[in-house]
């Protein structure tokens, strides 16, 4: 019973966050890969800890939920750094459209 509940909490929800650019690759959402990197790596640390309480029989569920509860915390602040980042981009985005912008209606008053 413990088994299966653990099983299901391997697949975070960001495995299938993609986004899909010009050309049609997937890639993570965020364009630097270090924090995903990051993200991975303390993710699979937790379940390699997971493994090895599962196959100590002195361990008890009460631990388990800590682990499950250590793996939705990682997840959720993974998610919310992307989120946060992905915030940024679009409002980086925003100040090259606006420089964009000023420098056009410039270049149409030069003009006249």
């Amino acid at each position: 019973m413990i088994k299966a509940e653990i099983w299901s909490w391997w697949t975070p929800s960001w495995s299938k966050m993609r986004r899909h650019d010009e050309t049609g690759s997937s890639r993570p959402i965020l364009k630097d890969d270090e924090p995903f990197d990051q993200f991975n790596k303390e993710f699979e640390e937790m379940q390699a800890m997971i493994l090895k309480m599962l196959n100590d029989t002195s361990v008890n569920r009460d631990q388990l939920l800590e682990m499950q509860g250590r793996l939705q915390r990682t997840e959720q602040g993974f998610m919310e750094r992307s989120a946060a980042q992905k915030r940024q981009d679009d409002v980086d985005d925003d100040d090259v459209d606006d420089d964009d912008a000023a420098h056009n209606d410039s270049m149409t008053e030069d003009d006249e």
